[in-house]
């Protein structure tokens, strides 16, 4: 699977560096009546700017899902953490409660025997 995204990406991006290749003296005019303002830009300039954008975009897209897969797994780890001192503290209890049966018997037993 990474390996067809990594072959995706570089397709593309040489797809793009072909376009911005093939249309590198092609100028697209901007007009807005409204106002009476009219610019030209080169049409490579647009296709880096387009491409720029999506790179940025990407890269907030994936730290949004890497933080909140993080924060998920951090309050999963939390859970089995919390679950094992549980565990851990349940089992200490029957130790101490076990000696303290013994040390009864003992005790009883001393007290028997006088």
């Amino acid at each position: 699977m990474k390996t067809i995204l990594n072959l995706l990406a570089i397709l593309s991006l040489t797809a793009l560096i072909y376009l911005g290749y093939a249309n590198r003296l092609g100028e697209v005019r901007f007009e807005i009546p409204i106002m009476g303002i009219s610019s030209t830009m080169p049409l490579l300039t647009i296709i880096i700017l387009i491409a720029i954008l999506g790179i940025i975009f990407g890269i907030s897209y994936s730290i949004g899902l890497y933080r909140s897969q993080k924060i998920k797994a951090d309050a999963y780890y939390r859970e089995l953490e919390k679950a094992s001192i549980n565990n851990i503290t349940g089992d200490d209890k029957i130790k101490v409660l076990e000696n303290k049966i013994q040390v009864l018997e003992k005790a009883l037993q001393d007290a028997l025997n006088k």
